[in-house]
Order: structure tokens, then sequence, then C-alpha cells
């Protein structure tokens, strides 16, 4: 039997690794989730104000939509992480962090 064929057997399918972390199976705390709701309305407040003033901003909301979609699905440090990815970008363009995540 070729190797390709043993590593079809179910034998060979159960016994590979795959590991997952604790926090990937854990819920998601509600601490974290609050957190994030409000960082992402104080986001979103900042840009209705600012991007009809300085509209090469614009580019920043791609990254603003990818946060809120993890916050649907309640990947509250990734979503996190993403504001922070904003703030750093806009950072690099020269404005102010509006939000402190």
């Amino acid at each position: 039997m070729s190797s390709s064929a043993q590593s079809n057997t179910p034998a060979a399918q159960s016994t590979s690794f795959h590991p997952v972390s604790e926090s990937a199976t854990a819920p998601p705390s509600v601490e974290s989730g609050e957190r994030c709701r409000v960082l992402l309305e104080q986001f979103n407040n900042w840009l209705q104000a600012t991007v009809p003033q300085q509209p090469h901003l614009v580019g920043i909301l791609p990254v603003a939509i990818q946060a809120i979609l993890l916050y649907r699905t309640k990947q509250y440090d990734a979503c996190i992480g993403r504001l922070r990815d904003a703030t750093d970008i806009l950072r690099l363009v020269g404005c102010p962090a509006p939000i402190q995540p």
C-alpha cells in the first residue's frame, strides 16, 4: 500500500493533530463585547464627523467594516485588533487616533 493510500485511512485521519486553544472554545466575555461595542460606536461617530471633511480618509472604511463583522461574530479580540490596525493606519497618514483600543 502506498503512503498516500495509508494517509487516507480512518486511523491515519483520526491521529492527525489539530490544535485548538482554550480561548477559541471559551465563550466570549460580556466585558469584551461591551468594550468592542463602545469602541466601534466611538469610531463610527468619528468617521461620520471626519470623513466628509477629509474624504481621503475613506480608505479606512474596509478595516472598520472588518472590525464590525468580527464584532457581529463575537470575535472580540480580533475586532479590537482590527480597530488597533485602523488607528495605526490613521497615525501613519498623520491623523490623530480617534480611539484607544
